[in-house]
């Protein structure tokens, strides 16, 4: 990963796709995170506001344990997140709520296709939530902690056609085939909670599209596009600071938007050798 103008101020995780060596979490351009002894950090995480959130697992250990750590700004010490067991899971998305106090997993306990939505006090002190548990047919491949409520990324599993719901009421944001969308890729709910941030290709896959849709449904706002390539990643990460000015994007290279319209920055670029995660 090469940087291209600013320095990386933002979290990162970092990993080769053949899983032979672990990744590495970087927070803010400071030195390194180790994850505890014996674990590796999982992909995703989550952060905002001076507090990362990521998880570990044994590798090469069938029946290791998700666990979880919340890594204050200041000290960079992981701190584990009272979680119960949750045997050998597949870990889908994770996202922190604006105010910092929850944390949302998509997680498989079984890898049998049947996901549950959990609902996780970062602080602790309360078990976690289920907010759903899908059937089979459903996959949930992102979710997004808004201020009002839950956002949901899903895939009908049989159409392949992807949306984007609200978790409380069941409304559609957006779904393939709509607005020139392609395939939704990811989304997060800005913290105002007035707008979604939506990345998706379009034009039968051939670009590739960061919009604004509002909640209202007023029309979206194209805030980046570029052509899309062989190279790019299956996951894309996307994150707005805490006053939802500027949103961060990670899809191979790592762009930082301005949401008012005013351009970008490029931070990063891929490697080929690697994959990376980002957070706020």
């Amino acid at each position: 990963m090469k940087a291209t103008g600013a320095p990386a101020v933002h979290p990162i995780l970092r990993g080769t796709p053949d899983g032979r060596s672990a990744p590495v979490l970087t927070i803010r351009g400071a030195a390194h995170v180790p994850a505890p002894a014996g674990e590796w950090w999982k992909a995703p995480f989550a952060g905002g506001g001076g507090v990362t959130v990521a998880a570990t697992h044994v590798p090469g250990d069938p029946d290791s344990v998700l666990r979880l750590y919340r890594i204050d700004g200041a000290d960079r010490a992981p701190r584990r997140i009272p979680l119960a067991p949750i045997h050998s899971p597949l870990l889908y998305g994770m996202s922190l709520s604006p105010d910092g106090s929850h944390v949302a997993l998509v997680v498989d306990r079984e890898q049998n296709g049947c996901e549950q939505v959990l609902l996780v006090p970062v602080s602790g002190g309360a078990p976690a939530t289920v907010l759903m548990t899908t059937r089979g047919d459903t996959h949930v491949f992102d979710v997004s902690l808004g201020p009002d409520g839950v956002l949901l990324a899903v895939v009908d599993l049989l159409s392949q056609r992807r949306e984007l719901l609200l978790h409380d009421t069941g409304s559609r944001i957006a779904a393939d085939g709509e607005r020139g969308i392609f395939q939704i890729v990811a989304a997060a709910v800005s913290p105002s909670g007035t707008s979604v941030a939506v990345a998706s290709t379009r034009h039968d896959g051939a670009r590739f599209v960061v919009s604004l849709m509002p909640m209202n449904g007023e029309d979206e706002r194209v805030l980046y596009e570029r052509p899309a390539a062989r190279t790019d990643p299956a996951q894309a990460d996307l994150a707005f600071d805490a006053a939802g000015e500027r949103l961060l994007v990670g899809y191979g290279d790592v762009v930082l938007l301005d949401v008012a319209g005013a351009g970008h920055s490029l931070l990063m670029r891929a490697e080929p050798a690697h994959w990376n995660r980002v957070a706020w």
